[in-house]
Parts: structure tokens; C-alpha cells; sequence
């Protein structure tokens, strides 16, 4: 029987937000900032391997009316 071992890792995320004036924001979202291969899940055979979202970014700008 296979006994995967994958040490400890640590996934680091950031947020920047900004606000534009009163009805605009705009904020950017960065996960996996040091872009850390990993496995986000691993199984005995092998068959169930997963490896982690490698660093994706995520821009938003918000429009609040009243």
C-alpha cells in the first residue's frame, strides 16, 4: 500500500480596496500570492491527486446608488 506524504505549506491570499468617492469602489483580490504548488487533497493510490489553484487574480469596481 502507497502512503503519500506532502509537508506543510502555507497558501497566502491579499486584498487591496479602494474608495473611488461616494458611489465607487474598486478592489483587487490575489490568491495564492507566491503561486505555491501544492495538493490540495492526495489519496493512497494516487487516482485522487489534486493539485492547489496555482495564483489567480480577481479585479472588482462597485457602483453604489441610493
Amino acid at each position: 500500500m502507497l502512503n503519500p506524504v506532502q509537508g506543510g505549506y502555507a497558501v497566502w491570499n491579499a486584498r487591496v480596496a479602494y474608495q473611488i468617492n461616494k458611489t465607487w469602489s474598486a478592489a483587487m483580490n490575489v490568491e495564492n500570492l507566491f503561486d505555491k504548488h501544492y495538493y490540495s487533497s492526495i489519496a493512497s493510490n494516487y487516482m485522487n491527486n489534486y493539485v492547489g489553484e496555482p495564483r489567480n487574480a480577481m479585479l472588482t469596481l462597485r457602483g453604489t446608488f441610493k
